[in-house]
């Protein structure tokens, strides 16, 4: 074989391989949280509302698959927090997509994604049944939900804590 078809295969073998690995997820991301750094009890708790961790938050480059995906630019990661959500007032309440912000070690708060972020994460990972979208719908009085809320934070934070806007207490996300 001469220098240029090795060659050609050679490019194409690391091509092959690059795209075996973009879609096995390789490029995405999907660091999930140390489980000892992270504590499932914990939870806040205000205004008729009650939140906790419903499983380990994971970060990750690239949310959704085929033809809806969303990657993450400028150094940022999508930070996905698993939550169990409960209306513990006695009216029907929308989860404010202003209630949920993650804060790093530097005192900088980040705000929740859009919704299609989350659409796009649950399209992705089918490990994750049972999980809907938390925010901007409504919940009944005495009724929970377990859901996935994205934050777009830099893959370089440390420190993050979910926060409860306007409540006191956080709770530690491992990262």
């Amino acid at each position: 074989m001469g220098t240029l078809p090795r060659l050609v295969a050679s490019l194409l073998l690391c091509l092959a391989v690059a795209l075996a690995a973009a879609a096995c997820g390789a490029g995405g991301g999907g660091e999930a949280a140390a489980a000892d750094a992270i504590d499932l009890s914990a939870s806040i708790e205000g205004d008729g509302w009650k939140v906790n961790l419903a499983d380990a938050p994971e970060k990750h480059l690239i949310l959704g698959k085929g033809n809806i995906t969303y990657q993450a630019e400028d150094e940022n990661i999508y930070l996905l927090v698993f939550l169990d959500l409960s209306n513990t007032g006695t009216v029907l309440k929308v989860v404010d997509r202003s209630l949920l912000q993650v804060r790093d070690a530097a005192g900088n708060e980040y705000s929740a994604s859009i919704s299609a972020h989350q659409v796009a994460y649950l399209e992705q990972d089918g490990s994750k049944e049972g999980y809907s979208i938390v925010l901007d719908s409504p919940l009944q009085p005495g009724k929970s939900r377990r859901g996935v809320v994205t934050f777009l934070v830099p893959n370089s934070a440390t420190g993050l804590q979910l926060m409860f806007k306007g409540f006191d207490g956080t709770i530690e996300l491992g990262f």
